[in-house]
């Protein structure tokens, strides 16, 4: 597959990073304890109810969603998981410059998957939401810088703005 497959899994994957981001800001997870009926629209939303179960048979915690929703890289709704992909097809864009260095789509996509690889069992607690949100709004905000850094790099193809003089002796 080509570079137009990697910017439709890069949108994908940016557009579902922003979206469960969002979701789960909206959670409201600095309230503790997190009320069982917005963990359990958590769980729907993000389509793991079977894998919940599996795993944590019915009983809803706090913890358990927030790590199929966020750290779990074995779930294809969860953060990692995407954060993950966006690192994957990042590196196989064609490269446009010779500089040694990470382009900037390949720095945001790291730092995307660093802060999220970086929350722990710990930082799931209700104890430390500091922790979650802001590795939430920093996934969100920096999926929305990529979406703008590859649009500037490999879709905007006009050149410099120019004003188009008519014949009226250069007034519009």
């Amino acid at each position: 597959r080509g570079p137009s497959w990697c910017f439709v899994e890069l949108g994908r994957a940016i557009e579902r990073s922003v979206a469960t981001s969002q979701l789960l800001l909206c959670a409201d997870l600095r309230r503790a304890p997190t009320p069982a009926a917005i963990l359990k629209v958590i769980v729907e939303l993000l389509d793991v109810q079977m894998t919940y179960r599996f795993r944590y048979r019915d009983q809803l915690q706090r913890n358990a969603v927030l790590d199929l929703g966020i750290t779990d890289e074995s779930n294809p709704r969860s953060l990692a998981f995407q954060a993950k992909r966006l690192t994957m097809q990042i590196a196989r864009l064609p490269v446009i410059d010779t500089d040694p260095l990470p382009a900037a789509e390949e720095r945001l996509a790291m730092k995307c998957a660093h802060d999220i690889r970086m929350l722990d069992s710990d930082a799931l607690t209700a104890a430390s939401a500091a922790a979650v949100v802001a590795a939430l709004e920093g996934m969100r905000d920096g999926a929305e810088q990529l979406a703008s850094a590859l649009t500037r790099k490999f879709l905007v193809h006009s050149g410099t703005l120019r004003r188009i003089v008519g014949s009226s002796g250069g007034r519009p």
